[in-house]
């Protein structure tokens, strides 16, 4: 269940962040609106992107799954490892009644 993406606490505050109408503000009260939102950001560490700043290497440090020196080739296996998920899906859904697993 970790594995399927869901919409956590973090994308309901993006979403509110940019899609929250102020329909009869003003310049300055919607600026003090969207201030409050990035304050609420600084208090709550979920809230932040990349909250491992110190890190020079490593999983906080980057938006790559998966740090090396050929991403051609780690593709070409992320790809393999696709087409082995696909042989497989016939088989581990063969007695399901329908492909909803």
């Amino acid at each position: 269940s970790l594995l399927i993406h869901k919409v956590g606490p973090t994308d309901k505050y993006y979403i509110k962040w940019a899609y929250s109408p102020c329909y009869r503000c003003s310049t300055k009260e919607e600026e003090e609106y969207l201030e409050q939102l990035i304050e609420q950001q600084d208090t709550i560490p979920w809230y932040r992107y990349n909250k491992s700043r110190q890190e020079i290497i490593g999983p906080g440090a980057t938006n790559e799954v998966v740090e090396n020196n050929d991403p051609v080739r780690s593709t070409a296996l992320g790809l393999q490892n696709i087409k082995r998920v696909f042989t497989l899906l016939p088989k581990v859904n063969k007695t399901e009644k329908d492909y909803a697993l």
